[in-house]
């Protein structure tokens, strides 16, 4: 299956509105930190599955 990396941030930011239980009333920052630290674990993903 694959899954663009947009869509991967997006699902990581709603699961932590999930966890959050705030039913969407996410702050600004927080949906940036959120959006930051998705990516970055994307990344980290990435570059290890480069090299298997």
């Amino acid at each position: 299956m694959l899954i663009r990396k947009s869509d991967a941030v997006a699902l990581a930011v709603m699961k932590l509105a999930e966890r959050e239980g705030v039913g969407g009333a996410l702050s600004l920052q927080t949906l940036r930190d959120a959006h930051v630290a998705a990516v970055q674990s994307i990344d980290r993903t990435l570059e290890q599955l480069r090299h298997l």
